[in-house]
């Protein structure tokens, strides 16, 4: 891979590529080695980024290939899932084995894995791009100045605050503000998701890393008093768990969560979207880096056939938006109190495996 200056920025490109976390990576890594290719993105590497950081098993099966290094992991690697409904009084353990990462490290790993030629430029901004008859004018910005590159595609992963999918479409995706600290404190082995209609009509997070637990939630943008919210949400942690210290590394984002099938845009003509910016992520957990690892792939494999490529894309999205449509009922299970207690004290009253499958369902899909 080849970081470049502004200066270096060529004019013409095969594939530009916004945003270098998963989906961007991914893609560029995919792509043929006779396509001229530029990755840019806003920040510079390694970089931050609020996340619970559990790969599930779609995660976890699609990185193996990769022979990951030890460094993208976090202490304990593995972790199971406890339900805590706050709602109900319910408990419960989810027997699903999570893989433990370390979000900037994990990114910056996979950054590392782009060798194919590609063209890096970091603090690289997307600032406009508009369609021309064989391909596309795309402007971008580094270093307060501007540079107008030809190219024959554009991939939008740029995340859920994504310009190339508001460029593509005037709807906007239900959106919350994830927020995330750290505690230095002895904990035990489990993650933790968390539900409390009087935080969030999402959920909260609580997973170790190493010698501090991270503590998040994704708050409803539409309802204010965020900090309040994570605040009481601090406060109920310690009463009820016994999890309380000095909170540091305040961290924050932008996620979003469909409401539907309709809310993914793979994009149009010459470009295309992967991950968050497509709307490709989990509306029952947030969870994303599984959907923006295969988009990502599927998104470089369309554009390798060089035939019928935003068909080709569509069409290969298929699983992946049916994951999606089977996780809206999840997510509306979840979403109502009652459902939710009806679902997990069944579970509670199983003890065959079976019958704790099926009682769980809706949570499983």
């Amino acid at each position: 891979m080849n970081n470049r200056s502004p200066n270096d920025i060529q004019q013409d490109y095969d594939v530009v590529i916004a945003g270098a976390g998963p989906a961007g990576c991914t893609t560029a890594r995919y792509l043929s080695t006779k396509f001229n290719t530029l990755l840019i993105d806003r920040a510079e590497f390694p970089r931050d980024k609020p996340c619970g950081g559990l790969l599930v098993k779609e995660s976890q099966h699609f990185i193996k290939q990769l022979e990951p290094l030890d460094f993208i992991f976090s202490k304990p690697k593995k972790l199971n899932l406890r339900l805590l409904d706050w709602d109900n009084n319910v408990e419960v353990d989810v027997k699903r084995e999570y893989v433990n990462i370390l979000r900037n490290k994990f990114d910056y790993w996979l950054l590392q894995l782009v060798e194919n030629g590609v063209n890096f430029s970091p603090k690289t901004e997307l600032l406009d791009f508009y369609e021309r008859k064989d391909g596309l004018n795309v402007v971008v910005g580094k270093d307060n100045k501007t540079k107008l590159i030809k190219a024959k595609y554009l991939v939008g992963a740029d995340g859920a605050a994504s310009l190339v999918r508001k460029r593509l479409s005037p709807n906007r995706m239900r959106a919350y503000v994830a927020i995330q600290e750290s505690v230095k404190v002895e904990f035990n082995t489990h993650a933790y998701f968390i539900y409390d209609k009087a935080i969030t009509d999402f959920y909260s997070w609580i997973i170790p890393k190493g010698d501090v637990v991270t503590v998040g939630s994704a708050l409803p943008m539409a309802n204010g008093n965020i900090r309040d919210r994570f605040e009481f949400l601090k406060k109920k942690i310690a009463k009820n768990l016994q999890l309380e210290g000095d909170y540091t590394d305040r961290e924050s984002c932008l996620i979003l969560r469909p409401e539907s099938t309709r809310d993914i845009n793979l994009g149009k003509n010459h470009v295309l979207l992967a991950g968050e910016a497509a709307g490709l992520i989990s509306p029952s957990t947030g969870e994303g880096i599984s959907f923006a690892l295969r988009s990502g792939y599927l998104c470089a494999r369309a554009i390798n056939n060089l035939k019928d490529v935003h068909a080709e894309y569509e069409k290969s999205c298929g699983p992946l938006i049916n994951e999606i449509s089977n996780k809206l009922i999840k997510s509306d299970a979840l979403s109502d109190i009652k459902t939710l207690k009806k679902v997990l004290e069944k579970w509670t009253t199983l003890s065959e495996p079976d019958g704790r499958g099926k009682a769980l369902e809706i949570w499983a899909k």
